[in-house]
């Protein structure tokens, strides 16, 4: 669970650096480890999808 947890973490610290450092006037705030968590299972299913050829 503990490299479950770190990986989320990783995620999040990712996305939170793509944000931007706010010099261009983007406003976006940074995400919580929920959010964090979901854009990656999202991304698990997008992957597993894709590889197994699954559509719609």
């Amino acid at each position: 669970m503990a490299a479950a947890t770190e990986i989320v973490i990783e995620s999040q610290t990712s996305i939170n650096a793509s944000l931007g450092d706010g010099r261009t006037g983007d406003r976006l705030e940074p995400v919580d480890l929920r959010t964090a968590a979901f854009a990656l299972a999202i991304g698990r299913v997008a992957e597993v999808r894709i590889s197994r050829g699954i559509w719609p």
